[in-house]
């Protein structure tokens, strides 16, 4: 794509009535993240995620993520995802434990 390429903003009243990660956890469902460069994918609760990013759409996701295996941030792709039948119970889903802010200083020298 062009680098001046960007996403059209969708209209307001169009975005209030879309399907958030808010409408997707109280719909139970999950959160699936893959990686299209190293082919991983794993699982989220929605609500860890809504925690992480703000109750955004689903295609506002990978952007604010980067893959765990592989470091990038561009090859992510995010969908929702249930989880159902014989897979009740061996399904890996990863829960958020914490979140952790850096802190850094930044120094400037001056002259006096």
């Amino acid at each position: 794509m062009p680098e001046g390429y960007r996403k059209l903003a969708m209209h307001p009243a169009v975005r209030a009535k879309a399907f958030t990660l808010a409408h997707a956890h109280e719909s139970n469902l999950y959160v699936r993240v893959h990686c299209k460069w190293c082919r991983i994918s794993r699982l989220y609760y929605a609500k860890d995620i809504l925690r992480l990013c703000g109750d955004v759409l689903i295609d506002e996701v990978p952007p604010q993520m980067r893959c765990e295996k592989c470091r990038r941030k561009d090859h992510l792709d995010a969908q929702y995802d249930t989880v159902y039948g014989p897979d009740v119970g061996k399904t890996k889903i990863r829960r958020l434990v914490e979140i952790k802010t850096i802190r850094r200083p930044i120094w400037i020298d001056e002259i006096i």
